[in-house]
């Protein structure tokens, strides 16, 4: 659950408030701002069919490692990028591939819990990403508020980079040989959190 918290927090601070940063930076009107984001959801919708093709040539786990490193470049790309072709572009192919992960990752993950606790790891993992957004957002007004709008943005993108790549650190070192055990689970002492 830490590595998805950690992604939520970084997620809360910058997705809410993309239309806010890609009007402002680029002039864009409303028109053209729904342009953009109409094309991130098509990015969107073609991960999910690219979903089962990506857990079939490799491990669940690490293609979600996978998508989810390939991501931190186009965050980087989306934050700091002076061109408006290259910030659509990013933030298209970091949806897909945000997108296209976590439903295998969910999928993983509930399968390393005993059934009985499935229905307790997920509330608590939807609590803790509706947590992080909850952080997240005033963390994006108090920068804002101090910095301005390059500056607190600039330390916004870092700070999403930062998270999303501990995370998928995390879960490649905590996770890696899960799916290459029998049932494709750790014993127990194995899981982080986990008493033998």
């Amino acid at each position: 659950m830490l590595p998805g918290f950690l992604i939520s927090i970084g997620a809360g601070q910058v997705l809410p408030f993309l239309n806010l940063f890609i009007q402002r930076k680029f002039g864009l009107d409303l028109a053209s701002l729904n342009v953009v984001f109409a094309l991130t959801s098509l990015g969107t919708m073609l991960a999910v069919l690219f979903q089962p093709v990506i857990a079939k040539r490799l491990r669940r786990l690490p293609s979600v490692v996978i998508v989810q490193a390939l991501s931190i470049p186009f965050l980087v790309v989306l934050g700091f990028s002076p061109l408006l072709w290259t910030v659509i572009a990013a933030m298209t192919v970091r949806n897909s591939l945000m997108n296209a992960g976590n439903p295998i990752f969910f999928a993983f993950a509930l399968d390393q819990v005993a059934p009985a606790e499935r229905a307790t790891f997920s509330a608590v993992s939807a609590l803790l990403w509706s947590a992080g957004w909850a952080i997240a957002g005033p963390w994006y007004s108090v920068l804002q508020a101090n910095l301005g709008f390059d500056a607190g943005y600039a330390v916004n993108f870092a700070t999403i980079i930062a998270l999303y790549s501990l995370a998928t650190a995390l879960l490649w070192l905590w996770f890696r040989d899960a799916e290459a055990r029998p049932g494709g689970t750790l014993p127990a002492a194995a899981v982080p959190g986990a008493s033998a």
